[in-house]
């Protein structure tokens, strides 16, 4: 049978993999103050042409063809009409940048002395990650300045299945859209 020590040696991993999986992102939004959104009411893609070199490539282009779709999406459920960039009020481009994370040792003072040797806390080891940040522009296309901006920043979690990362990448287009003024 089990002991209550046996059980919980098992839980602990088990939920540091799925904290690990549920990374929490960190949004960030910002609106150009002198945007009129009551005036914008369609949206196309920035030609790649005019776009950033890093501009709409991830990297993975079935993850792209998702955030293309959750943008166009969530653009439409907010009552803007997609149509071709050159009639569009708001041309839409999305980044991906990515940053290495390094996080020091945490030695607590809990590190206790134990049948002659220090039993290291949980987290007691160096960590370093990579820290992805997705960016969502909307430019506006007659005054070609940017109207709006969102972005979701987490850890990049490349051991996960390929189906978790198209659902993260589209909880993340979903999170940064949420404050995008509706129509």
């Amino acid at each position: 049978m089990p002991t209550h020590r046996t059980a919980l040696r098992t839980a602990i991993p088990l939920i540091a993999f799925v904290a690990a999986a549920c990374t929490q992102f960190t949004i960030r939004t910002d609106r150009n103050p002198a945007g009129d959104f009551t005036r914008y009411r369609t949206f196309a893609w920035m030609p790649i042409a005019a776009a950033p070199p890093t501009d709409q490539d991830t990297g993975d282009r079935g993850i792209n063809n998702r955030i293309y779709s959750a943008v166009e999406a969530e653009m439409q459920r907010r009552g803007y009409t997609p149509t071709p960039s050159a009639g569009a009020d708001l041309l839409v481009t999305f980044r991906l940048l990515r940053t290495d994370g390094y996080d020091d040792a945490d030695i607590p003072y809990a590190a206790q002395w134990h049948r002659g040797a220090y039993r290291e806390a949980v987290h007691a080891s160096d960590d370093t990650y990579v820290r992805g940040t997705l960016i969502i522009d909307a430019v506006d296309r007659a005054e070609n300045v940017l109207a709006w901006r969102g972005s979701a920043s987490a850890r990049l979690l490349p051991h996960l299945s390929y189906d978790t990362r198209v659902e993260r990448a589209e909880t993340a287009v979903a999170k940064i859209l949420d404050t995008f003024p509706a129509r």
